[in-house]
């Protein structure tokens, strides 16, 4: 009878103890001990990692003038951080590090599932985006964090809501330490 009881003493006092230490932790503590492996999304891992490939990419493809907008423009959206994915909207949500709407990406040939899959592929997207913006008329930082955060500002359509927002991010952007 006492084999059988003590297994089960064990056992309780192990749970007793995990209880306990998960108490003491917030969330971000416990997930940042205990989450997934970063590097399982893909080859990129740490923030660090992130921004140099993001400003690689972008310094590559758009030039080094684009370097700091594209880095203030993570630094906002996800404090560079991977598969981070922003709130529903009726667009749906955006993705990444760069935080792109899975319908903008797949107009840029990124599939949802690359998209949810590859921290390369979210930070391609995010250049692709800018480069989107680039062709739609962007010539400064201010007007490139306006086309980031609502597509084409060039369209004189704009809905005044939209329009104080995107006012507000602006300043955010330009005004972002990196």
């Amino acid at each position: 009878m006492i084999k059988a009881i003590l297994p089960s003493i064990c056992a309780m006092a192990v749970m007793a103890v995990s209880v306990h230490a998960l108490e003491d932790e917030t969330p971000g503590q416990f997930f940042a001990k205990y989450g997934p492996n970063p590097t399982y999304h893909g080859s990129v891992s740490s923030k660090e990692e992130v921004a140099r490939s993001i400003a690689r990419q972008v310094n590559d493809r758009l030039g080094s003038q684009w370097v700091e907008p594209a880095l203030q423009i993570a630094k906002i959206e996800s404090g560079y951080t991977c598969h981070v994915k922003g709130p529903k909207t009726r667009h749906g949500r955006a993705v990444g590090p760069l935080q792109v709407l899975v319908p903008s990406a797949e107009s840029l040939g990124i599939s949802k599932y690359e998209l949810d899959s590859s921290c390369a592929m979210q930070i391609e997207a995010g250049v692709r985006h800018m480069e989107r913006c680039i062709q739609l008329g962007a010539k400064t930082a201010a007007q490139m964090a306006s086309c980031h955060v609502s597509g084409n500002p060039f369209n004189r359509l704009a809905i005044r809501k939209a329009e104080r927002y995107r006012q507000k991010y602006i300043k955010m952007a330009v005004n972002a330490k990196i």
